[in-house]
């Protein structure tokens, strides 16, 4: 009988202490639990859900929203178009400083007219929520040099972002996210016309390496450097199947820069019509990122219309495509200040340069194997200083306008007609009876970024050894 009363007592104490998650209303209208939002917040226990009903949510009881600590959930009815947090330039949309974890979750809201020194949307200090189907826009921080993060300010955080965009937002560094030592993951997320007065028009890291899939920058700008992404302090973010387009920088890395020592890893990533004076798409600044299966189409700067390396930057570029980029120098890539690109099975092709359609160099050795360099205009394929001496090897290099000489060591090339499926269009895939194909090369190998995208497509041009066309000169 003991033994069965202390059970009966030990169940109806468990539970007493397991209350189950409850749901706390809030509508504008009177007509839920809460008027406001942050008194719900308050009243909420972890685990519980905050449901918000359409309306328009602004004062002090609607900005600055703060879980406590709490890993609660905050959810729209129904979703963000018609579920608004207007902060009146008086705040931000939230503050997590509470160590909250991936369990508190904000999803189905706007964000608009944040006002704040950081994090004009929202400010995450080791803390670390979930955030999903947002938009943050026109949300601002001071204009002072110090202030960060327009839409968002992270340090020392892995907050979690799906599906978000961030639209118009600004600040001096980092117009729609600020990152400082924070690892934050970004999937489908949107930064769209965001802009920040010195770096980082989308994104800013400073010793930061978030993981960002599927992410798109398009129409950013920076007053000085980086249109859409800017990295610094050894960030060595992650890009998997993200596109750059139309960013702007004033100074250079139209749609990304990469300073001291940061070395993201790029994959099948696209940078489209990006631009700034140095480094159209890509600017390197003692920093050597990979590169694989990534495209760059219609930059344009003044030097490296595609990528522009300086300062002791080393990339490693694997299957990677230069099509229709202008510069001055280095209509594709352009190499200076010991910067040694290693290049493999890249395609430069109908890019333009006064100097180097497909690549220059200047006080650089890059090295390319197995690549395509076709149909570029401007001072040959190739461009060196004289202090300059890449290594081409197994290459395909034909119908330069200037001329298809290079400079340099080089050995196993040819100047063929690497027959591509239509250049003119973009497509730079390989014609069935192209050379660059394994099956159709004296060395079984791909050249260039892309196999066989079409049917045979013409009469193959004689091929004609590098040293064959060097021994009609002697």
């Amino acid at each position: 009988m003991k033994t069965r009363a202390m059970t009966a007592l030990l169940i109806l104490s468990l539970t007493a202490t397991a209350s189950p998650s409850a749901t706390i209303v809030v509508d504008a209208g009177g007509a839920g639990d809460h008027v406001a939002i942050q008194p719900a917040l308050d009243a909420a226990s972890p685990g519980d859900t905050v449901l918000v009903r359409p309306g328009t949510y602004e004062g002090p009881p609607n900005r600055d929203l703060d879980f406590g600590g709490k890993d609660i959930a905050l959810v729209s009815a129904d979703g963000s178009a018609s579920t608004i947090i207007d902060c009146g330039g008086e705040g931000r949309g939230f503050v997590f400083t509470g160590g909250e974890t991936a369990d508190a979750l904000v999803r189905g809201f706007t964000v608009t007219n944040g006002r704040a020194e950081e994090g004009a949307g929202v400010y995450c200090h080791s803390s670390s929520p979930t955030l999903a189907d947002l938009l943050f826009v026109g949300n601002a921080t001071a204009e002072t040099f110090a202030a960060k993060g327009g839409g968002m300010y992270c340090d020392a955080s892995t907050a979690v972002l799906v599906n978000v965009t961030f639209a118009a937002n600004a600040a001096p560094i980092g117009g729609g996210i600020y990152c400082h030592a924070a690892d934050v993951t970004l999937t489908g997320v949107l930064f769209e016309g965001n802009h920040a007065a010195d770096g980082g028009g989308g994104m800013y890291c400073d010793v930061a390496s978030p993981k960002l899939t599927d992410v798109v920058f398009s129409g950013n700008s920076s007053g000085d450097y980086g249109g859409g992404l800017h990295c610094v302090s050894g960030s060595s973010p992650t890009l998997i199947g993200c596109k750059f387009s139309d960013n702007v920088a004033a100074v250079s890395g139209g749609a990304m820069g990469c300073w001291n020592a940061s070395t993201p890893v790029l994959l099948d990533v696209t940078f489209a019509g990006n631009s700034a004076p140095s480094g159209g798409a890509v600017r390197l600044i003692g920093s050597s990122p990979i590169l694989t299966d990534v495209t760059f189409v219609r930059n344009a700067a003044y030097r490296g219309g595609g990528i522009y390396c300086q300062q002791y930057s080393s990339p490693v570029l694997t299957h990677t495509t230069f099509v229709a980029n202008e510069a001055t120098y280095g209509g594709g890539l352009s190499c200076r200040d010991d910067s040694s690109a290693r290049i493999s099975n890249a395609t430069f092709v109908a890019n333009e340069a006064t100097y180097g359609g497909g690549l220059s160099c200047g006080d650089s050795s890059p090295t390319l194997s197995n690549c395509i360099i076709a149909f570029n205009t401007g001072g040959r394929a190739l461009h060196c200083d004289d202090v300059s001496s890449p290594t081409i090897s197994r290459s395909y290099i034909f119908g330069n306008v200037e001329e298809d000489d290079s400079c340099g060591d080089y050995y196993d090339n040819v100047i063929e007609d690497p027959r591509l499926c239509d250049f003119d269009d973009d497509d730079v895939t390989l014609c069935a009876d192209s050379p660059c194909l394994p099956r159709n090369n004296a060395w079984g190998e791909l050249v260039g970024a892309h196999g066989q995208g079409c049917d045979a497509c013409s009469t193959p041009v004689e091929a004609t050894s590098w040293g064959t066309v060097k021994g009609l000169f002697r």
